[in-house]
């Protein structure tokens, strides 16, 4: 079986709350502008001083890699490693807590686990770029080999932080004794957590993301002296092509397990020149997200007919009453896959999660099952190795905004599942709570 045995140095290593939310208070402070974007100077100077964490957690291995993620290794280096992380970059108007929660999760973790004595490895890495500066999921996309580094891209950013010679992580041949899998706690961007009274939630699978660049090319012209009858108008062609395809998805996915909860958004329109110009191009974009990847091939496929010349033949109206618009279609960015989490290390996630909320009252014992809705980097780690997520409340259901915010309450709850689930991951003990770790413990505040 899987349980062992394991002899450790200590059994009083406890969480330490306090310490804990003050660590994600240094990175970034609530209810306030959270301007981290990779590689710019801020950016660089939160990753040192996660360095500098690492070294205080007992990670006695570590570096930057040449595009900035941060990784540092503890435990036994011959042994296979559990990684542990997310990131710390942010949002141009950012939250506190979107990304680095992950990262300071994973810091206690490693700590626990070093003062403890545990046998076995853990490693903590701080993805760069995991907020689209450069890519969806810039870092651990690089990691998981699913992108080249966008080494010319980030040449300036990488030389201000003199990482020019520096070399790239990658998962096979960041460490020769591998890894056994990887652990990321996450807010959870979202209201149902907070709808269910549910201190915390299991992910049982991370959207897929699709974003497509949908060009109108029509004839610029005079605003009042174009005749309607002569118009080619690319905007009013962009908006009607969104409107129809809205609805054609809404008919398709009318019912919430017909897309298994797909969702979709047009997040921006370009095209305007001036208040008297017929716009002659105009560009639209799509992104669209499902937990699994058959309704994300659907939608595709409708916004590819949507896009077509003859729509006649789909029973749509022509996107232009007047002279034609051309349409083109094409993916903006390459496609993120849905990501299911691994059966076994998401059952020892719950198991965590059960017991460090034994007095809530809904679901197990508090915990509530979820896909998760946002992107994260442990959609293509979970490409190369068993990986698993946990999520904490976010109030409101707010995210990527100064007002983000998680009740104290339930990051301490959060520290404690976690750094439960790490423990019995790498103590290879997740049928039950670790007989030794399992007396870490934290202080809940009220």
């Amino acid at each position: 079986g899987r349980l062992l045995q394991p002899t450790i140095r200590s059994t009083r290593s406890t969480i330490d709350t306090p310490r804990l939310i003050d660590t994600a208070h240094a990175l970034h402070r609530p209810h306030t502008n959270t301007h981290l974007q990779a590689l710019t100077p801020p950016d660089i100077a939160a990753r040192e001083w996660v360095m500098a964490r690492m070294a205080d957690a007992g990670l006695a291995r570590r570096r930057m890699d040449g595009i900035g993620t941060v990784y540092g290794e503890g435990g036994d280096p011959s042994a296979p490693s559990l990684l542990m992380g997310s990131h710390t970059d942010s949002q141009p108007e950012g939250g506190w807590l979107d990304g680095a929660l992950g990262v300071v999760y994973a810091l206690e973790a490693a700590r626990v686990l070093h003062e403890a004595g545990a046998p076995g490895a853990w490693s903590v890495i701080d993805f760069q770029d995991e907020e689209g500066r450069y890519n969806t999921l810039t870092g651990s996309r690089v990691f998981a080999r699913h992108l080249p580094p966008p080494l010319e891209e980030m040449a300036d950013g990488r030389a201000r932080a003199g990482l020019s010679a520096a070399p790239v992580l990658y998962w096979d041949s960041a460490r020769p004794a591998g890894f056994s899998g990887y652990l990321e706690a996450h807010i959870e961007q979202g209201p149902r957590l907070e709808a269910a009274n549910a201190s915390l939630g299991v992910v049982t699978a991370v959207v897929g993301l699709r974003q497509m660049r949908v060009s109108f090319l029509g004839r610029q012209d005079h605003a009042g002296g174009c005749e309607m009858p002569e118009r080619a108008d690319a905007a009013l062609a962009a908006m009607r092509y969104a409107s129809g395809l809205d609805a054609a998805l809404r008919r398709v996915c009318d019912a919430p397990e017909a897309c298994d909860g797909a969702v979709w958004t047009f997040p921006d329109l370009t095209g305007f020149v001036s208040h008297s110009t017929i716009p002659g191009e105009a560009n639209l974009t799509l992104q669209f997200r499902a937990p699994t990847e058959a309704p994300m091939e659907e939608i595709e496929r409708l916004a590819r007919s949507h896009c077509e010349a003859d729509r006649s033949a789909l029973g749509l109206p022509p996107l232009s009453h007047a002279r034609p618009v051309r349409c083109t279609i094409v993916h903006e960015r390459p496609p993120v896959r849905a990501a299911p989490m691994d059966d076994e290390m998401r059952s020892c996630v719950e198991a965590a999660a059960r017991i460090a909320a034994p007095s809530a009252g809904v679901g197990a014992a508090g915990t509530l099952a979820m896909p998760s809705r946002a992107v994260h980097d442990a959609s293509p780690v979970a490409t190369r190795m068993p990986a698993a997520m946990l999520f904490v409340p976010s109030v409101g259901g707010v995210s990527h905004s100064f007002d983000e915010h998680t009740h104290d309450k339930d990051l301490a709850l959060g520290a404690r599942a976690f750094v439960g689930a790490a423990a019995g991951i790498v103590l290879q003990q997740c049928a039950a709570t670790p007989p030794e770790l399992g007396r870490v413990s934290t202080v809940i505040p009220a």
